[in-house]
């Protein structure tokens, strides 16, 4: 019996309705449902195979993901750790890396039971600092930016030990190809088919005439140290969240994680298909 682990977003899912009703779905479908123990009030009462744990990512085969790209983001690293395929279905806004909408969840839960789907590799990011072991993955991106309170900050780029150049700019992405169509694409980044295995460096408003984005492959390593010009503080956002904090002379590291993040799709999408979907609006 296939165990199916609910990872619900609870403010994108009011009393979480549609997350009761595919968990009766799938029992009917003949999964095993699996939730976490610290949101057992949260769900009704199911006379079901419904499984509760302390970490559904460590006991169940496949992850549904119910909330928007966020709520993805934020289970895909748990998942890649402990090897499981995530399914996302879309409750929030733009849902680029989900599967499907709010209204197509039962359909897709069928595929998954008749072993109609695909399941799509991404590489993943891995930032290291000189102060944290082992360091934190990333499925989109690493953004390095100044303090909100601050001017510009002074960043040094190295790859492969290499120098490469120094910028006065607001930030530096360092993205993946998944991510390559968040913030990276905002900042003037390249857009990068998600099967590639290459990372975006782009500079955020750099105050150099000549600097633009660059693709290195991921086999390399990225260095980026802090060279401001004085105690200006530069915030490290790992995909959104911010997580620490870099001082002049300090160095963090890029290199590619051992873990892809997984994700489910059931019928053929197309990337350039979907950037017209999800990022192309209609001229009036």
């Amino acid at each position: 019996m296939k165990k199916l682990g609910f990872y619900a977003n609870i403010h994108r899912d009011e009393n979480l309705r549609l997350t009761n009703r595919l968990i009766d779905y799938a029992d009917g479908l003949g999964f095993s449902c699996v939730i976490e123990n610290k949101y057992r009030k949260n769900y009704g009462a199911h006379n079901n195979n419904i499984v509760f744990c302390d970490n559904i990512f460590e006991t169940a085969d496949f992850i549904v993901v119910l909330g928007g790209d966020g709520t993805m983001l934020a289970a895909a690293k748990p998942a890649a750790v402990h090897g499981k395929p995530i399914l996302g279905i879309n409750l929030g806004k733009l849902g680029f890396l989900t599967a499907t909408d709010k209204f197509g969840g039962e359909k897709i839960l069928k595929s998954i039971a008749e072993d109609r789907y695909a399941v799509e590799e991404r590489i993943m990011l891995k930032a290291i600092s000189a102060n944290e072991n082992p360091g934190w993955l990333a499925l989109n991106d690493v953004c390095l930016s100044k303090d909100s309170r601050s001017r510009p900050c002074g960043f040094e780029i190295s790859i492969n030990g290499e120098f490469i150049d120094s910028y006065i700019a607001d930030g530096v992405i360092i993205s993946t190809p998944t991510g390559s169509t968040a913030y990276n694409l905002s900042a003037g980044g390249p857009l990068i088919k998600p099967d590639l295995d290459l990372f975006a460096v782009t500079p955020v408003c750099p105050h150099n005439l000549y600097a633009r984005p660059f693709v290195v492959s991921s086999n390399d390593t990225i260095v980026v140290k802090s060279v401001s010009p004085d105690d200006r503080r530069i915030i490290a956002a790992i995909d959104g969240e911010d997580v620490f904090s870099m001082t002049r002379g300090e160095k963090i590291s890029f290199v590619k994680s051992e873990y892809k993040t997984r994700i489910i799709k059931t019928q053929n999408s197309h990337f350039y298909a979907l950037l017209r979907e999800k990022l192309v609006r209609e001229m009036p």
